[in-house]
């Protein structure tokens, strides 16, 4: 359709040519007059050839317009056949391409939400969590990769404290940065940075030095880009921000009105997993003093997130009775969350629409798809989820503190002491990961048996007879923990996931889509 347009204007824009070149148009200045009087043709002879000239150009101009409506339904279609031809792929293969590309985009940009259901039941938890009404005064809130600032305006209207915006794409970035502007000038802090929403969680590669010579830097204060977290200035004594601890023997758990809250938005499941993953890691590495400068130095951070439904229902199967069909897998991980983590999900659950660009559910289909949606998560919804650090954590009924005399020996936690050292934590989070890799179809005694062989009699009675694995109850299990506690801590296999999930190099923590 192209080509025949350019041909058809080549054509008429000739005669126009045409008849300019023969009947040159003059300007005359009228003396009398502030305007212009073009001069025309004045002989009769002239007055007919500039009359057959200006209708063949009518002629060719109606003619042209009236076969391109007659055969633009033909021509569309035709156009259709050249590219099917052209591509040489069937449908199936060009939808697949298609989404692939919307994939790489969702990785890429993230889905925001954008419709006012989305953004009615973030407000309302926001508002929720700070404890004033009709107002977000106390709340420090970083929006990653929402690519417009309608939220935003939103929350400074409900006069929110701090306010960071942070966007991977550099349009949606120079937007925000652009707006961050105009309202500083009114009084608000707001930030905007251009940074990829999992810098934040240690997932992206580290560029690395170069050069024989390197100019020695000031050590950072913390071991994430705390610039993409709002919190409040170091100068202010009322709202100042305390890095999260758990109790020690002789105080209570501090709460901290204040506290980071992050609400960032993933299109890509790969990435919800890998981010999930990486707060929990943290928040271990911090509780276990291996990097006390992580994201948690900032206080009890709060991740809020929208996550799809079966991923959701993965996360919460563990506190829902109506999702213990989940794998078993997925229940254990979701028991060691629990344990360490508040959670829940925003009420009503989203529609692909609600966000902006559409979100598209995974590639594979939904396992347990009719339980799933008996339980009301359908395959084709979005929960909005939020993640806070618990400040009190128990583990069979006895709370963990930090400090004390016996803080890096687990072998000294007696039987009848009420507390136990942070240090159990690692030991703990391997048991869940371990029990989660046995099918839960697998007798429990044959489970036991391989993981504590030591203490497999002494749990005996713990476990009924013949049970399953799968339906061993999430207290049991903590029961049959502190019972083992002592093999467990010498076992080698918490040296290894300490090396997999807490030590692992900047260098090593990429991952794709």
């Amino acid at each position: 359709m192209l080509s025949r347009l350019a041909t058809r204007s080549f054509r008429c824009s000739s005669t126009w040519l045409n008849f300019y070149s023969t009947y040159p148009v003059q300007a005359v200045d009228d003396p009398g007059s502030s305007q212009t009087i073009v001069a025309l043709p004045q002989s009769c002879n002239e007055v007919a050839k500039c009359s057959s000239q200006i209708s063949q150009f009518r002629s060719c101009d109606s003619s042209s317009f009236n076969s391109e409506e007659r055969h633009d339904e033909s021509g569309e279609e035709s156009e259709e056949e050249e590219v099917k031809a052209s591509d040489g792929l069937d449908a199936k293969t060009r939808e697949q391409y298609i989404m692939k590309e919307a994939r790489k985009r969702l990785t890429a940009e993230g889905a925001a939400p954008v419709t006012n259901k989305a953004l009615d039941s973030l407000e309302r938890h926001l508002l929720y969590r700070s404890g004033v009404k009709k107002s977000m005064m106390p709340l420090s809130v970083s929006l990653f990769n929402f690519h417009s600032q309608i939220f935003a305006q939103r929350l400074l209207d409900r006069s929110v404290s701090n306010l960071v915006l942070v966007e991977s794409a550099l349009e949606h970035s120079m937007k925000a940065k652009e707006f961050s502007r105009s309202v500083r000038r009114k009084g608000h802090r707001v930030e905007a940075v251009h940074a990829d929403a999992t810098a934040l969680f240690g997932l992206e590669k580290g560029k690395k030095d170069k050069g024989a010579y390197r100019k020695k830097k000031k050590p950072p204060p913390f071991s994430f880009p705390d610039k993409l977290v709002a919190r409040p200035r170091e100068n202010d004594e009322d709202r100042r921000v305390m890095s999260l601890r758990l109790r020690t023997n002789a105080d209570r758990p501090l709460t901290h009105v204040i506290s980071p809250i992050i609400v960032c938005s993933l299109g890509s499941h790969t990435q919800q997993t890998a981010v999930l993953d990486a707060f929990l890691h943290s928040l271990l590495k911090h509780h276990l003093k291996i990097d006390e400068k992580g994201l948690f130095a900032l206080g009890d951070v709060e991740l809020i997130t929208y996550l799809h439904s079966e991923h959701a229902a993965h996360l919460l199967s563990s506190t829902l009775p109506s999702l213990s069909f989940v794998s078993h897998a997925a229940r254990r991980r979701s028991q060691l969350m629990h344990t360490l983590f508040h959670f829940g999900h925003l009420e009503p659950a989203l529609s692909s629409s609600s966000f902006s660009p559409h979100n598209i559910p995974p590639s594979k289909k939904m396992a347990h798809e009719k339980k799933m949606k008996e339980a009301g998560f359908l395959p084709s919804r979005w929960f909005g989820c939020w993640l806070r650090p618990r400040s009190t954590v128990s583990i069979g009924g006895k709370e963990i503190v930090a400090g004390g005399g016996h803080e890096d020996d687990c072998l000294a936690v007696e039987e009848l002491s009420p507390t136990l050292p942070s240090s159990v934590l690692l030991p703990y989070a391997m048991w869940c990961e371990a029990l989660g890799k046995f099918p839960g179809t697998k007798k429990a005694d044959d489970v036991l048996s391989s993981l504590i062989p030591g203490s497999a009699s002494a749990v005996h009675s713990i476990v009924p007879s013949g049970a399953k694995i799968g339906e061993v109850t999430l207290d049991d299990t903590d029961a049959i923990f502190l019972q083992a506690l002592p093999e467990l801590t010498d076992s080698p296999n918490v040296a290894k996931y300490r090396e997999k999930h807490l030590l692992k190099g900047e260098d090593k923590t990429k991952f794709a889509d």
